[in-house]
């Protein structure tokens, strides 16, 4: 489906659209300073009413119709309520829910959950470039031991924070995390438990791909070493950071004729020279993307814009 854009200036707290450059079938680059525009999604506290629809791209783009994931479920735990980033596209509850509640069947986590979207999707303040159309989570990978006979209290929701499953930890060194004294897995915070939950969220045909640590890729493709138990590893793409939780990302529902796609991935295990140049000179320079101190560029779809307004 064609899809339209219209160049647009946001100003703090407010959104105001100083002047209409002019839309078209072709994406029209909007410059956007660090923060302004940010704010004016994340200051909207109700979803937008009517129909699920997931708009854009997970980079660029919001939602309507959003729906939030309960605080708790059967094999989840949702953290930083306060920050109120557990809405998404109906079909991200679906799998969340339907995923935890394999985890608890197969006596695992619970997973701790991470941040969805917020309300009406859209560029967030701090913390993503992504988690925009509703289709994104991230998952921890470690949960305090006992969680199997309790619930997290409020404050544990908020004070807890995720552990790395790299030793020694990368942080507060290269983003990068691909250098070249390059941190392994630990065997302790890295188990069979942290391995079945990403090949249990792998195995839902929703799913369209997993952000994971370079390092855990490549500690998975030299555990599988038979090619037929690599297959799952195919939806596991590497990039930088992902080593105290995961990012789960969801196909374009049918319902989003609006939704674009990430490009699709590669045949294959991804286990071959694709994952040798994470761990070369050049992979250890940070992406632009990871230099908040620039300012970028937004380009949203022109349907974006009835939703952050109304």
């Amino acid at each position: 489906m064609t899809q339209l854009y219209c160049s647009r200036l946001w100003t703090t707290g407010l959104l105001t659209i100083l002047s209409i450059v002019g839309c078209s079938t072709a994406p029209a680059p909007v410059p956007v300073q660090e923060g302004l525009p940010l704010h004016v999604w994340a200051e909207v506290t109700t979803p937008r009413s009517g129909p699920a629809n997931s708009i854009g791209s997970p980079s660029a783009g919001c939602l309507a119709g959003g729906v939030t994931l309960p605080p708790d479920g059967p094999g989840f735990e949702m953290m930083r309520l306060t920050r109120r980033r557990f809405y998404g596209h109906p079909s991200l509850i679906s799998f969340l829910q339907n995923y935890g509640s394999k985890l608890k069947k197969q006596q695992l986590g619970p997973v701790l959950v991470g941040d969805l979207g917020q309300p009406r999707g859209g560029p967030m303040p701090s913390g993503h470039q992504s988690h925009q159309s509703g289709l994104d989570v991230d998952l921890w990978y470690w949960h305090p031991a006992d969680l199997k006979n309790r619930n997290l209290t409020l404050d544990e929701r908020e004070q807890l924070a995720a552990l790395s499953v790299l030793t020694p930890s990368p942080y507060p060194a290269s983003p990068s995390l691909a250098t070249a004294n390059t941190p392994a897995v630990s065997s302790e915070l890295f188990t069979a438990e942290q391995i079945q939950f990403l090949k249990t969220a792998a195995a839902f045909p929703d799913v369209d791909r997993i952000f994971v640590n370079p390092n855990i890729k490549k500690y998975l493709c030299e555990r599988e070493k038979n090619p037929a138990d690599r297959e799952w590893l195919h939806k596991l793409r590497p990039w930088w950071g992902h080593d105290d939780h995961f990012h789960v990302r969801l196909n374009c529902p049918l319902d989003s004729t609006d939704c674009i796609p990430t490009a699709k991935i590669e045949e294959g295990s991804g286990c071959g020279t694709t994952l040798d140049w994470w761990f070369t000179a050049e992979a250890a320079q940070p992406p632009a993307l990871l230099e908040p101190e620039k300012p970028r560029e937004l380009v949203l779809p022109l349907a974006c814009q009835v939703i952050g307004e109304s």
